[in-house]
């Protein structure tokens, strides 16, 4: 199928006016917000890439984004969507042969909106969009031509196409669901959160199974969620995506895998290529194409790199953080790759799945309150094999620790626990746990998992020393 078609077939509004592409999807995510922003807010001379893993709602964004331009009045012809990525493309099709095509009813005096699905597939995309960029900014505001666009790799915007792109765009990131997203997504007409929640069966215990992927959100069955999962990543992400690198699909899937189900572990280079090695039955698997191999899964958004805290003036007892600085902790980028990745037919009945479970989930809701804010570093401290904390919070003026645990009984390693903190020199410290006990003790905070998942931002911004 040529382009053009594609064309005319993924922009239905051309002919007929009324036509929207979102309708089954009501709800809307926070990055819509970004999104509409940048769309239908004043002209800025930027282009926004948003970048993600698959699966994760770009594309419903982007027919989100369009279908609410029409209800507000923007003219059918001045908006156009293409995906990049679709199957169907007979032929190569670059970014110029969308930009220069000419819908029917297409007006010169007003601005155009290009809503473009991974950019990244289209050839030369960086130059050519500093180039439509750079036009759209000698035209008068009000006819600036506007650029929405995604991609799964965050290589999109790596080396030679960010210099390029310098000044040119913004880069807002989009994670799996949040928990709150988990169930506001599900609310009925008129419903509230509360009362979702109050309807909804066990909602944090099935957002912690079947992770924050939207496309599950009604699923019936964990065992199909988890097989799409591996479906996705390895068929697709890894196995499609991520062959145009021409590496070995295999061992680098060996890797995802091992760094999956050893979830928050230490990375170390030499003992994952053993790892491969010995799960392929062969050998030679070299140190530094490992430390690539995970570079690669990190920018197709497939896993989270955390790095160890470095050390400060305030706490000069950081030589564990020191050492470890070159050896970060990796986890999935969504917790339920976690279960989905399990070697067990039934991965939450098993306590160390579940921890691993929690903690990841944990790990994505403060990526996203310090992407949204900006105003702290997150990374883990560890001292030794005994004084270890799973996530720690700098602000500039205090620390923050945080510590996960699926034990109903939390209180048992405050001891462990208070002594990882003390060393590490954070002001307060939260535990977030399995059990149902919510209170403050002094500098700490015990709350129960789905109140934490719930709004994480009141437990980072009130745990004040």
């Amino acid at each position: 199928m040529q382009f053009t078609e594609l064309l005319h077939s993924r922009n239905p509004w051309w002919l007929a006016p009324t036509a929207r592409l979102a309708s089954e999807h009501p709800r809307r995510r926070t990055a819509f917000d970004v999104l509409w922003s940048a769309a239908a807010g004043p002209a800025t001379g930027r282009a926004c890439v948003l970048l993600g893993p698959r699966q994760v709602g770009k594309t419903v964004l982007l027919e989100q984004v369009a279908d609410a331009l029409l209800d507000t009045g923007w003219a059918p012809a001045q908006i156009t969507y293409f995906d990049f990525s679709d199957e169907r493309l007979a032929t190569t099709t670059s970014l110029r042969d969308i930009v220069d095509f000419e819908p029917p009813g297409l007006r010169a005096d007003q601005a155009r909106i290009y809503l473009l699905d991974e950019i990244s597939r289209s050839p030369n995309w960086s130059d050519a969009l500093k180039q439509v960029v750079d036009r759209s900014r000698r035209v008068p505001v009000q006819v600036r031509d506007r650029f929405i666009v995604t991609d799964s790799a965050s290589s999109a915007l790596r080396t030679g196409a960010r210099d390029s792109l310098q000044g040119r765009v913004d880069e807002p990131r989009i994670l799996g669901l949040s928990f709150s997203e988990f169930v506001s997504l599900q609310t009925r007409d008129g419903e509230s959160t509360d009362d979702a929640l109050a309807r909804l069966p066990n909602a944090a215990e099935r957002y912690l199974s079947i992770g924050g992927f939207p496309e599950h959100l009604f699923a019936s069955s964990y065992e199909n969620v988890r097989r799409r999962i591996r479906e996705d990543i390895c068929d697709r992400a890894i196995g499609r995506d991520l062959s145009r690198r021409g590496i070995d699909t295999d061992r680098v899937q060996s890797l995802f895998v091992a760094l999956v189900q050893d979830s928050g572990g230490i990375f170390e280079a030499t003992k994952r290529a053993r790892d491969i090695d010995g799960g392929l039955a062969t050998s030679g698997t070299d140190v530094r194409t490992v430390q690539a191999w995970l570079r690669l899964l990190e920018d197709g958004c497939l896993v989270t790199v955390l790095p160890p805290r470095r050390a400060t003036q305030k706490n000069g007892r950081m030589r564990g953080a020191q050492q470890l600085r070159a050896r970060p902790r990796v986890y999935p980028s969504d917790h339920g790759m976690v279960p989905a990745f399990a070697p067990f037919l039934d991965p939450m009945s098993r306590p160390d799945v579940r921890g691993k479970v929690l903690e990841a989930a944990v790990l994505r809701h403060l990526r996203g309150v310090r992407d949204a804010r900006a105003d702290f570093e997150l990374s883990f401290y560890r001292e030794g094999e005994q004084h270890d904390l799973d996530f720690v919070i700098d602000f500039h003026d205090r620390s923050l620790g945080v510590e996960t645990t699926m034990s109903r009984d939390p209180r048992k390693d405050l001891a462990k626990k208070g002594t990882a903190a003390e060393r590490a020199g954070v002001d307060s410290l939260v535990i977030v746990h399995g059990g149902s006990e919510d209170t403050r003790i002094d500098k700490l905070r015990l709350v129960p998992f789905d109140k934490f998942l719930r709004d994480p931002e009141s437990f980072i911004y009130e745990a004040k020393p």
